[in-house]
């Protein structure tokens, strides 16, 4: 629910009427009164810049943002994007991340055995003894 669903659901009497013409109008007013101007400051960046020559900056300053947005408009398409976005985010952070460093913890726990260390040994070990102490990391797995 947003302040624009609220203010027209809670007014009541005179202020009804003003409401409902506020509740319209500020898309309109506000927002698409914007555009616009981002479309004339897009296509004079990207003219100045020299990225593109005028009739470019003219189709990725004005047509271009309007094309993308029509799948948007409805909720569909942006509903869509999202979920293969967080699908696709998620699936790599919950999968593919810890195996990843399950893999990493258990070749460096291999090695760590290797040289012979005993595993109740703290996490950080001093390798070396000088003024600027080195620390090397050792894996902990049960």
């Amino acid at each position: 629910q947003d302040l624009l669903n609220v203010i027209d659901v809670n007014s009541t009497g005179s202020l009804r009427i003003l409401s409902k013409v506020t509740v319209y109008l500020f898309p309109a007013v506000v927002l698409l009164s914007g555009i616009p101007v981002m479309s004339i400051i897009i296509r004079y960046n990207l003219v100045r810049s020299g990225l593109c020559r005028k009739p470019f900056a003219n189709f990725w300053g004005v047509v271009f943002p309007w094309l993308v947005s029509i799948p948007f408009y409805t909720g569909a398409g942006f509903l869509e994007i999202v979920n293969w976005a967080s699908l696709l985010v998620n699936g790599f952070v919950n999968f593919i991340i810890p195996l990843i460093l399950f893999i990493m913890s258990k070749s460096a726990m291999m090695t760590y055995e290797k040289d012979g260390a005993s595993q109740s040994q703290p996490l950080l070990v001093n390798s070396s003894y000088n003024e600027t102490p080195s620390f090397k990391a050792i894996p902990f797995l049960p």
